[in-house]
Protein backbone atom coordinates (compact mmCIF):
# COMPACT_ATOMS: atom_id res chain seq x y z
CA UNK A 1 0.00 0.00 0.00
CA UNK A 2 1.43 3.39 -0.89
CA UNK A 3 0.35 6.88 0.78
CA UNK A 4 1.64 10.31 1.25
CA UNK A 5 2.63 9.81 4.82
CA UNK A 6 5.20 7.74 4.48
CA UNK A 7 8.54 7.45 2.45
CA UNK A 8 8.88 5.84 -0.66
CA UNK A 9 9.96 2.23 -0.45
CA UNK A 10 12.64 0.66 -2.65
CA UNK A 11 11.55 -1.22 -6.10
CA UNK A 12 9.19 -3.99 -5.10
CA UNK A 13 8.01 -7.19 -6.40
CA UNK A 14 4.93 -9.11 -7.45
CA UNK A 15 3.64 -10.85 -4.45
CA UNK A 16 3.74 -14.05 -7.09
CA UNK A 17 7.38 -13.56 -7.62
CA UNK A 18 8.38 -13.47 -3.81
CA UNK A 19 6.25 -16.77 -3.32
CA UNK A 20 8.04 -18.41 -5.66
CA UNK A 21 11.23 -17.39 -4.12
CA UNK A 22 9.92 -18.60 -1.01
CA UNK A 23 8.36 -21.52 -1.73
CA UNK A 24 10.03 -22.82 -4.52
CA UNK A 25 7.89 -23.21 -8.43
CA UNK A 26 5.02 -24.48 -6.90
CA UNK A 27 4.19 -21.10 -5.73
CA UNK A 28 3.46 -19.68 -9.37
CA UNK A 29 0.10 -21.95 -9.70
CA UNK A 30 -0.63 -20.16 -6.17
CA UNK A 31 -3.36 -17.34 -6.40
CA UNK A 32 -1.29 -14.29 -4.63
CA UNK A 33 -2.38 -11.11 -4.74
CA UNK A 34 -0.58 -7.98 -6.59
CA UNK A 35 0.57 -5.34 -4.69
CA UNK A 36 -2.38 -2.48 -5.34
CA UNK A 37 -1.71 1.05 -4.30
CA UNK A 38 -4.48 2.41 -1.34
CA UNK A 39 -4.18 6.46 -1.38
CA UNK A 40 -4.11 8.28 1.93
CA UNK A 41 -7.80 9.75 1.12
CA UNK A 42 -9.24 6.00 1.19
CA UNK A 43 -8.13 5.98 4.96
CA UNK A 44 -11.38 7.50 6.90
CA UNK A 45 -13.70 5.98 4.65
CA UNK A 46 -12.23 2.27 6.03
CA UNK A 47 -11.97 3.61 9.75
CA UNK A 48 -15.63 4.50 9.74
CA UNK A 49 -16.79 1.49 7.61
CA UNK A 50 -15.07 -0.78 10.40
CA UNK A 51 -15.97 1.35 13.33
CA UNK A 52 -12.64 1.47 14.65
CA UNK A 53 -11.61 2.88 18.22
CA UNK A 54 -8.24 3.34 20.34
CA UNK A 55 -8.73 0.15 22.00
CA UNK A 56 -9.18 -2.35 18.70
CA UNK A 57 -5.97 -4.24 17.25
CA UNK A 58 -5.75 -3.73 13.67
CA UNK A 59 -3.69 -6.50 11.39
CA UNK A 60 -2.85 -6.05 7.74
CA UNK A 61 -3.18 -9.50 6.31
CA UNK A 62 -0.23 -8.38 2.73
CA UNK A 63 0.52 -4.81 4.54
CA UNK A 64 3.03 -3.35 1.14
CA UNK A 65 4.69 -0.82 2.24
CA UNK A 66 2.08 -0.34 5.48
CA UNK A 67 0.88 3.09 4.28
CA UNK A 68 -2.70 1.87 5.18
CA UNK A 69 -1.80 0.08 8.25
CA UNK A 70 0.29 3.14 9.44
CA UNK A 71 -2.37 5.11 8.35
CA UNK A 72 -5.37 3.48 10.42
CA UNK A 73 -2.89 3.94 14.19
CA UNK A 74 -2.25 7.31 13.34
CA UNK A 75 -5.74 8.38 12.77
CA UNK A 76 -7.49 6.06 15.13
CA UNK A 77 -4.87 5.69 17.73
CA UNK A 78 -5.31 1.99 18.11
CA UNK A 79 -2.33 -0.86 18.00
CA UNK A 80 -1.88 -3.01 14.88
CA UNK A 81 0.34 -5.92 13.61
CA UNK A 82 0.20 -7.25 10.21
CA UNK A 83 1.98 -10.09 7.69
CA UNK A 84 3.80 -9.04 4.02
CA UNK A 85 5.17 -11.81 2.03
CA UNK A 86 8.38 -9.36 0.63
CA UNK A 87 11.30 -9.18 2.68
CA UNK A 88 12.40 -6.07 1.67
CA UNK A 89 8.80 -4.35 2.09
CA UNK A 90 8.76 -5.42 5.80
CA UNK A 91 12.40 -4.36 6.34
CA UNK A 92 11.41 -0.55 4.72
CA UNK A 93 8.28 -0.72 6.36
CA UNK A 94 9.18 -1.15 9.64
CA UNK A 95 11.82 1.78 9.19
CA UNK A 96 9.21 4.34 7.92
CA UNK A 97 6.74 2.93 10.63
CA UNK A 98 9.68 4.44 13.19
CA UNK A 99 9.61 7.79 11.07
CA UNK A 100 6.27 8.01 12.36
CA UNK A 101 6.72 6.98 15.90
CA UNK A 102 4.41 4.18 15.63
CA UNK A 103 7.47 1.51 16.16
CA UNK A 104 5.98 0.36 19.82
CA UNK A 105 2.39 -0.25 18.83
CA UNK A 106 3.05 -1.60 15.09
CA UNK A 107 4.60 -5.21 14.93
CA UNK A 108 5.16 -6.47 11.36
CA UNK A 109 6.22 -9.64 10.22
CA UNK A 110 7.21 -11.46 7.12
CA UNK A 111 5.48 -14.50 6.63
CA UNK A 112 3.07 -16.24 4.62
CA UNK A 113 -0.67 -15.40 5.22
CA UNK A 114 -2.17 -19.08 5.85
CA UNK A 115 0.82 -19.67 8.92
CA UNK A 116 0.60 -15.98 10.14
CA UNK A 117 -3.33 -17.00 10.65
CA UNK A 118 -2.28 -19.40 13.43
CA UNK A 119 -0.40 -17.54 15.19
CA UNK A 120 -1.19 -15.92 18.60
CA UNK A 121 -0.70 -12.24 17.34
CA UNK A 122 -2.96 -12.96 14.86
CA UNK A 123 -5.56 -14.31 17.22
CA UNK A 124 -5.25 -10.98 19.37
CA UNK A 125 -6.08 -9.23 16.52
CA UNK A 126 -9.88 -7.33 16.26
CA UNK A 127 -9.89 -5.77 13.09
CA UNK A 128 -8.36 -7.62 9.45
CA UNK A 129 -7.98 -5.61 6.55
CA UNK A 130 -8.02 -8.10 3.17
CA UNK A 131 -7.02 -6.83 -0.73
CA UNK A 132 -6.61 -10.48 -2.26
CA UNK A 133 -7.99 -12.08 -5.39
CA UNK A 134 -11.17 -13.68 -4.98
CA UNK A 135 -9.71 -16.91 -5.02
CA UNK A 136 -7.28 -16.47 -2.81
CA UNK A 137 -10.68 -15.23 -0.27
CA UNK A 138 -12.28 -18.45 -1.28
CA UNK A 139 -9.17 -20.10 0.25
CA UNK A 140 -8.83 -17.86 3.31
CA UNK A 141 -12.91 -17.89 3.98
CA UNK A 142 -13.18 -21.23 6.41
CA UNK A 143 -10.42 -19.32 8.68
CA UNK A 144 -11.77 -16.37 8.25
CA UNK A 145 -15.29 -17.60 9.75
CA UNK A 146 -13.46 -19.34 12.83
CA UNK A 147 -12.05 -15.91 13.31
CA UNK A 148 -15.17 -14.08 13.30
CA UNK A 149 -16.78 -16.61 15.77
CA UNK A 150 -14.04 -16.15 17.88
CA UNK A 151 -15.22 -12.81 19.47
CA UNK A 152 -18.39 -10.64 19.34
CA UNK A 153 -15.92 -7.64 18.89
CA UNK A 154 -14.29 -8.45 15.74
CA UNK A 155 -14.76 -7.70 12.07
CA UNK A 156 -13.22 -7.69 9.00
CA UNK A 157 -12.85 -5.12 6.03
CA UNK A 158 -12.14 -6.84 2.24
CA UNK A 159 -11.19 -4.11 -0.58
CA UNK A 160 -12.65 -4.61 -3.74
CA UNK A 161 -14.22 -8.00 -3.49
CA UNK A 162 -16.75 -9.69 -0.86
CA UNK A 163 -15.13 -12.93 0.72
CA UNK A 164 -17.01 -16.08 -0.41
CA UNK A 165 -19.27 -18.18 2.12
CA UNK A 166 -19.20 -15.12 4.41
CA UNK A 167 -22.35 -12.74 4.82
CA UNK A 168 -21.76 -8.72 4.44
CA UNK A 169 -23.27 -6.48 7.28
CA UNK A 170 -22.37 -3.34 5.48
CA UNK A 171 -20.29 -1.92 2.51
CA UNK A 172 -19.02 1.18 1.06
CA UNK A 173 -18.16 2.14 -2.35
CA UNK A 174 -15.33 4.40 -4.71
CA UNK A 175 -12.79 3.71 -1.72
CA UNK A 176 -10.13 2.18 -4.64
CA UNK A 177 -10.72 4.51 -6.70
CA UNK A 178 -7.57 6.40 -8.24
CA UNK A 179 -5.76 5.95 -11.80
CA UNK A 180 -2.69 4.89 -9.87
CA UNK A 181 -4.44 1.85 -8.00
CA UNK A 182 -6.33 0.84 -10.86
CA UNK A 183 -3.10 0.57 -13.36
CA UNK A 184 -1.42 -1.20 -10.28
CA UNK A 185 -4.33 -4.15 -10.38
CA UNK A 186 -3.91 -4.68 -13.95
CA UNK A 187 -5.58 -7.83 -15.38
CA UNK A 188 -6.24 -8.88 -11.59
CA UNK A 189 -9.23 -6.40 -11.12
CA UNK A 190 -10.44 -4.84 -14.65
CA UNK A 191 -12.68 -2.66 -14.59
CA UNK A 192 -15.11 -4.03 -11.80
CA UNK A 193 -16.49 -1.37 -9.74
CA UNK A 194 -14.00 -0.45 -6.41
CA UNK A 195 -15.48 -1.14 -2.87
CA UNK A 196 -15.43 -2.47 0.63
CA UNK A 197 -17.07 -5.03 2.31
CA UNK A 198 -17.62 -5.75 6.10
CA UNK A 199 -17.91 -8.73 7.77
CA UNK A 200 -18.51 -9.40 11.78
CA UNK A 201 -19.43 -11.77 14.12
CA UNK A 202 -23.20 -11.02 14.56
CA UNK A 203 -23.78 -12.18 11.01
CA UNK A 204 -22.15 -15.14 11.55
CA UNK A 205 -24.12 -16.49 14.49
CA UNK A 206 -27.34 -15.90 12.61
CA UNK A 207 -26.87 -18.62 10.31
CA UNK A 208 -29.12 -20.44 8.16
CA UNK A 209 -31.09 -23.15 9.44
CA UNK A 210 -30.64 -24.46 5.79
CA UNK A 211 -26.64 -24.05 6.21
CA UNK A 212 -24.65 -27.33 5.49
CA UNK A 213 -21.16 -26.94 6.66
CA UNK A 214 -18.66 -28.93 4.27
CA UNK A 215 -15.62 -31.14 4.92
CA UNK A 216 -13.60 -28.23 4.63
CA UNK A 217 -15.43 -26.12 6.52
CA UNK A 218 -17.00 -23.78 4.05
CA UNK A 219 -20.44 -22.96 4.77
CA UNK A 220 -23.46 -23.68 1.67
CA UNK A 221 -27.21 -23.17 1.68
CA UNK A 222 -28.55 -26.45 1.53
CA UNK A 223 -32.39 -27.55 1.62
CA UNK A 224 -33.67 -27.20 5.99
CA UNK A 225 -36.08 -30.15 5.22
CA UNK A 226 -33.58 -32.49 3.67
CA UNK A 227 -30.00 -32.23 5.57
CA UNK A 228 -30.11 -35.71 5.58
CA UNK A 229 -30.06 -36.02 1.80
CA UNK A 230 -27.50 -32.95 1.65
CA UNK A 231 -25.25 -34.79 3.76
CA UNK A 232 -25.19 -38.37 1.90
CA UNK A 233 -24.98 -36.63 -1.11
CA UNK A 234 -21.70 -34.75 0.12
CA UNK A 235 -20.08 -37.61 2.16
CA UNK A 236 -21.20 -40.22 -0.48
CA UNK A 237 -20.97 -39.22 -3.39
CA UNK A 238 -18.82 -36.46 -3.87
CA UNK A 239 -16.05 -36.84 -1.15
CA UNK A 240 -16.06 -40.60 -1.76
CA UNK A 241 -16.68 -41.37 -5.44
CA UNK A 242 -16.37 -39.02 -7.98
CA UNK A 243 -13.30 -37.40 -6.83
CA UNK A 244 -11.50 -39.68 -5.26
CA UNK A 245 -12.52 -43.18 -5.97
CA UNK A 246 -12.98 -42.53 -9.32
CA UNK A 247 -10.57 -40.12 -9.70
CA UNK A 248 -12.15 -37.80 -12.18
CA UNK A 249 -10.10 -34.47 -12.58
CA UNK A 250 -11.71 -31.06 -14.09
CA UNK A 251 -8.55 -29.10 -15.93
CA UNK A 252 -8.28 -26.30 -16.84
CA UNK A 253 -10.52 -24.25 -19.21
CA UNK A 254 -13.16 -27.06 -18.95
CA UNK A 255 -16.76 -26.26 -19.58
CA UNK A 256 -18.29 -28.29 -16.89
CA UNK A 257 -22.19 -28.90 -17.36
CA UNK A 258 -24.15 -30.66 -14.53
CA UNK A 259 -27.21 -32.28 -15.33
CA UNK A 260 -29.61 -31.97 -11.95
CA UNK A 261 -27.06 -29.91 -10.39
CA UNK A 262 -29.52 -29.64 -7.17
CA UNK A 263 -27.94 -27.14 -4.39
CA UNK A 264 -24.54 -27.30 -6.21
CA UNK A 265 -22.63 -30.07 -4.09
CA UNK A 266 -21.04 -31.36 -7.05
CA UNK A 267 -19.59 -28.31 -7.79
CA UNK A 268 -18.20 -27.57 -4.71
CA UNK A 269 -16.25 -31.24 -5.03
CA UNK A 270 -15.32 -29.73 -8.62
CA UNK A 271 -13.82 -26.32 -7.14
CA UNK A 272 -12.03 -28.02 -4.64
CA UNK A 273 -10.48 -30.61 -6.68
CA UNK A 274 -9.89 -28.32 -10.30
CA UNK A 275 -6.44 -28.44 -11.69
CA UNK A 276 -7.24 -24.54 -13.30
CA UNK A 277 -10.09 -22.13 -13.97
CA UNK A 278 -12.78 -23.56 -15.39
CA UNK A 279 -16.52 -22.07 -17.04
CA UNK A 280 -19.95 -23.74 -15.03
CA UNK A 281 -23.52 -24.24 -16.71
CA UNK A 282 -25.92 -25.81 -14.27
CA UNK A 283 -29.31 -27.97 -15.37
CA UNK A 284 -31.89 -27.74 -12.10
CA UNK A 285 -35.84 -27.63 -12.92
CA UNK A 286 -36.46 -28.04 -8.98
CA UNK A 287 -37.14 -24.21 -7.98
CA UNK A 288 -36.23 -24.59 -4.09
CA UNK A 289 -32.65 -26.55 -4.70
CA UNK A 290 -32.42 -23.54 -7.51
CA UNK A 291 -32.19 -20.92 -5.20
CA UNK A 292 -29.69 -22.60 -2.93
CA UNK A 293 -27.85 -23.37 -6.08
CA UNK A 294 -27.61 -19.98 -6.78
CA UNK A 295 -27.08 -19.12 -3.56
CA UNK A 296 -24.16 -21.62 -3.50
CA UNK A 297 -22.36 -20.31 -7.10
CA UNK A 298 -21.99 -17.44 -6.32
CA UNK A 299 -19.95 -18.54 -3.30
CA UNK A 300 -18.08 -20.40 -5.10
CA UNK A 301 -17.59 -18.63 -7.89
CA UNK A 302 -18.50 -15.33 -7.48
CA UNK A 303 -21.33 -13.48 -8.70
CA UNK A 304 -19.26 -12.26 -11.81
CA UNK A 305 -18.02 -15.52 -12.54
CA UNK A 306 -18.57 -17.96 -15.82
CA UNK A 307 -21.56 -19.77 -14.95
CA UNK A 308 -25.27 -19.71 -15.92
CA UNK A 309 -28.17 -22.14 -14.32
CA UNK A 310 -31.24 -22.54 -16.13
CA UNK A 311 -34.34 -23.75 -14.48
CA UNK A 312 -35.49 -26.71 -16.58
CA UNK A 313 -35.01 -30.60 -17.28
CA UNK A 314 -32.98 -32.23 -19.86
CA UNK A 315 -34.21 -34.82 -21.96
CA UNK A 316 -33.98 -36.49 -25.71
CA UNK A 317 -36.34 -33.95 -27.27
CA UNK A 318 -37.87 -30.78 -26.09
CA UNK A 319 -41.38 -30.53 -24.39
CA UNK A 320 -43.57 -30.58 -21.57
CA UNK A 321 -43.12 -32.95 -18.53
CA UNK A 322 -44.58 -33.60 -15.06
CA UNK A 323 -42.38 -34.25 -12.13
CA UNK A 324 -42.63 -35.57 -8.55
CA UNK A 325 -40.72 -33.11 -6.41
CA UNK A 326 -40.44 -34.19 -2.74
CA UNK A 327 -39.59 -31.28 -0.30
CA UNK A 328 -37.52 -33.38 2.13
CA UNK A 329 -35.68 -35.59 -0.88
CA UNK A 330 -35.74 -32.68 -4.07
CA UNK A 331 -32.39 -34.79 -5.20
CA UNK A 332 -34.83 -37.66 -5.78
CA UNK A 333 -37.42 -35.64 -7.92
CA UNK A 334 -38.44 -37.21 -10.31
CA UNK A 335 -40.25 -36.90 -13.91
CA UNK A 336 -43.44 -38.98 -14.15
CA UNK A 337 -42.21 -41.55 -16.72
CA UNK A 338 -40.04 -42.88 -13.84
CA UNK A 339 -41.67 -42.40 -10.93
CA UNK A 340 -42.88 -45.77 -10.02
CA UNK A 341 -39.57 -47.17 -10.84
CA UNK A 342 -37.54 -45.25 -8.69
CA UNK A 343 -40.01 -45.46 -5.76
CA UNK A 344 -39.86 -49.05 -6.37
CA UNK A 345 -36.08 -49.00 -5.54
CA UNK A 346 -36.56 -46.43 -2.64
CA UNK A 347 -38.43 -49.22 -0.79
CA UNK A 348 -36.06 -51.82 -0.79
CA UNK A 349 -33.59 -49.29 0.51
CA UNK A 350 -35.55 -47.43 3.40
CA UNK A 351 -37.73 -48.81 5.85
CA UNK A 352 -41.51 -48.53 5.21
CA UNK A 353 -41.85 -45.55 7.32
CA UNK A 354 -38.40 -43.40 6.52
CA UNK A 355 -39.78 -43.92 2.86
CA UNK A 356 -43.06 -42.45 3.74
CA UNK A 357 -41.75 -39.20 5.77
CA UNK A 358 -39.67 -38.37 2.87
CA UNK A 359 -42.52 -37.96 0.38
CA UNK A 360 -44.27 -36.03 3.06
CA UNK A 361 -45.67 -33.06 1.16
CA UNK A 362 -44.58 -34.26 -2.56
CA UNK A 363 -46.38 -32.47 -5.72
CA UNK A 364 -46.72 -32.91 -9.45
CA UNK A 365 -45.19 -29.81 -10.85
CA UNK A 366 -44.86 -29.03 -14.96
CA UNK A 367 -41.32 -28.60 -16.18
CA UNK A 368 -39.65 -28.01 -19.40
CA UNK A 369 -38.06 -30.41 -21.11
CA UNK A 370 -34.98 -29.35 -23.61
CA UNK A 371 -32.02 -31.41 -25.11
CA UNK A 372 -28.71 -30.66 -24.38
CA UNK A 373 -28.13 -30.00 -28.18
CA UNK A 374 -30.58 -27.09 -28.14
CA UNK A 375 -27.81 -25.38 -26.01
CA UNK A 376 -24.83 -22.62 -27.07
CA UNK A 377 -21.44 -24.22 -26.08
CA UNK A 378 -19.13 -27.46 -26.01
CA UNK A 379 -19.46 -29.18 -22.85
CA UNK A 380 -15.91 -30.86 -21.75
CA UNK A 381 -16.98 -32.19 -18.39
CA UNK A 382 -20.40 -33.39 -18.37
CA UNK A 383 -21.75 -34.32 -15.06
CA UNK A 384 -25.32 -36.24 -15.30
CA UNK A 385 -27.78 -37.27 -11.96
CA UNK A 386 -31.51 -37.37 -13.51
CA UNK A 387 -32.65 -40.00 -11.05
CA UNK A 388 -33.89 -42.62 -13.84
CA UNK A 389 -33.26 -40.49 -17.16
CA UNK A 390 -29.97 -40.73 -17.83
CA UNK A 391 -29.84 -42.45 -21.08
CA UNK A 392 -32.25 -40.19 -22.82
CA UNK A 393 -29.95 -37.06 -21.28
CA UNK A 394 -27.18 -38.53 -23.07
CA UNK A 395 -28.72 -39.44 -26.33
CA UNK A 396 -29.80 -35.90 -26.17
CA UNK A 397 -26.02 -34.73 -26.88
CA UNK A 398 -25.35 -32.61 -29.84
CA UNK A 399 -22.67 -34.33 -32.28
CA UNK A 400 -20.23 -31.06 -31.96
CA UNK A 401 -20.94 -31.22 -28.30
CA UNK A 402 -19.85 -34.85 -28.21
CA UNK A 403 -16.38 -34.19 -29.97
CA UNK A 404 -16.12 -31.56 -27.55
CA UNK A 405 -16.65 -34.12 -24.26
CA UNK A 406 -13.83 -35.61 -22.39
CA UNK A 407 -15.08 -36.74 -19.21
CA UNK A 408 -19.02 -38.24 -18.22
CA UNK A 409 -20.32 -38.71 -14.70
CA UNK A 410 -23.15 -39.56 -13.06
CA UNK A 411 -25.26 -41.68 -11.46
CA UNK A 412 -27.17 -44.20 -13.45
CA UNK A 413 -30.22 -46.43 -12.51
CA UNK A 414 -30.63 -49.43 -13.89
CA UNK A 415 -33.76 -50.65 -14.85
CA UNK A 416 -34.72 -52.48 -18.32
CA UNK A 417 -30.96 -53.08 -18.71
CA UNK A 418 -30.23 -48.82 -18.98
CA UNK A 419 -27.26 -49.09 -17.58
CA UNK A 420 -25.70 -51.92 -19.87
CA UNK A 421 -27.39 -49.25 -22.54
CA UNK A 422 -25.68 -46.06 -21.27
CA UNK A 423 -22.33 -47.75 -21.22
CA UNK A 424 -22.49 -48.97 -24.66
CA UNK A 425 -23.61 -45.90 -25.88
CA UNK A 426 -20.21 -44.38 -24.08
CA UNK A 427 -18.29 -47.17 -25.65
CA UNK A 428 -19.59 -46.38 -28.68
CA UNK A 429 -18.51 -42.74 -28.83
CA UNK A 430 -15.05 -43.78 -28.11
CA UNK A 431 -14.92 -43.53 -24.11
CA UNK A 432 -13.44 -45.96 -21.42
CA UNK A 433 -16.05 -46.94 -18.84
CA UNK A 434 -16.22 -47.58 -15.52
CA UNK A 435 -19.33 -48.05 -13.02
CA UNK A 436 -19.65 -49.41 -9.32
CA UNK A 437 -22.74 -49.41 -7.09
CA UNK A 438 -23.72 -46.45 -5.35
CA UNK A 439 -25.36 -47.89 -2.56
CA UNK A 440 -27.80 -46.88 -0.63
CA UNK A 441 -30.24 -47.68 -3.08
CA UNK A 442 -30.76 -51.05 -5.05
CA UNK A 443 -30.50 -49.77 -8.55
CA UNK A 444 -28.15 -47.05 -8.66
CA UNK A 445 -24.87 -46.98 -10.15
CA UNK A 446 -21.94 -44.23 -10.08
CA UNK A 447 -20.41 -43.77 -13.48
CA UNK A 448 -17.45 -42.51 -15.00
CA UNK A 449 -16.21 -42.40 -18.86
CA UNK A 450 -12.98 -40.58 -19.67
CA UNK A 451 -12.21 -40.54 -23.57
CA UNK A 452 -9.70 -43.28 -25.27
CA UNK A 453 -6.96 -41.41 -26.27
Amino acid sequence: MNGPSLPPGPPRKRAREFAEDKLGTTAADANYSPFVATSQHQISRLIDLASIKPEDVVCDLGFGDASLICGVLEASGCNGLGCEIDGNLVSSARSSAAVVKLGDRLVLTEDLIEPYMESDGFKAATVVFLFHVPDQLAQMAPALRVFLSSRPEVRIVSERFEVAGLTCSGSVLGVVDDEEAQSEAGDYFGSRRPGAFLYNSTFVAEASESEIEMPDGLKLEGIREAKEENNFIVEEMIERVYFKGHRVRIEENDEVWDVGAHCGMFLWGAVREAEGNFSYVAFEPVERSRQALTKNVEILLGRSGNWKIHGLAIGREAGEAEMMVYPRMPGNSTLEDYMSERREARATAMKPETAKRLEEGAEMVKVEVRPLRSFAGRPTFLKVDAEGAELQVLQGIGEKQWEALRVVVGEVHDFDGRLKAVKGLLEGRGFSVRSEPAGGVSDAFILSAVRRL
